[in-house]
């Protein structure tokens, strides 16, 4: 049987995070650096507004462009997709790109509010952000996807994991509540 990109690319960020990488945590970091997470424009905080602008372009790019319309027919069929004429390789490699993108703005926006970068700092934040696109509406077998949606799915997520820090739930039982909440 065929692997699929998402097991493929668990798979490879184990053996990434845990054989490459021997965790040494990277310190101090630039105020410059600092701001991207800790700063704050017209009082709002830098990540917000950062977020808000990345998820307004990708808005534009899935609800509003011809790319948005080829991607969500190569995640619905992509058989029919190449029979189109379209070259699924590159949609493919383009997908992949604006993903990893959007996961290394992430992780910039991540070491800077805390201040250090580590390689297992996101550890286990993809359980989170699966869960939260498929609250969102996105479909797990492709071809249906909004922005909108997992922006709400997001928000739910935050919520959840909020709630279960104040009902000082420990943070070993968390991705078992979050499992829960798709399943």
């Amino acid at each position: 049987p065929r692997s699929t990109p998402l097991y493929s690319s668990a798979a490879s960020d184990v053996y990434k995070r845990q054989v490459m990488s021997s965790a040494i945590p990277i310190f101090p970091f630039p105020e410059e650096y600092l701001f991207l997470g800790q700063g704050r424009l017209f009082e709002i905080p830098v990540p917000v507004l950062i977020s808000l602008l990345l998820w307004l372009l990708m808005y534009i790019l899935i609800h509003k462009s011809k790319l948005g319309y080829w991607m969500a027919a190569l995640g619905g069929n992509e058989e029919a997709t190449r029979r189109a004429g379209l070259d699924v390789l590159k949609l493919k490699w383009l997908g992949y790109l604006i993903a990893s993108f959007y996961a290394s703005v992430a992780g910039i926006l991540l070491s800077a509010r805390l201040g250090v970068a580590q390689a297992l700092l996101g550890f286990g934040m993809e359980l989170k952000a699966i869960v939260a696109t498929i609250i969102g509406g996105t479909s797990l077998f492709g071809g249906v996807a909004t922005i909108p949606g997992t922006l709400g799915g997001g928000a739910i997520m935050g919520m959840l994991t909020d709630v279960l820090v104040i009902l000082h739930i420990s943070t070993y039982w968390h991705n078992i509540f979050i499992g829960c909440t798709y399943g």
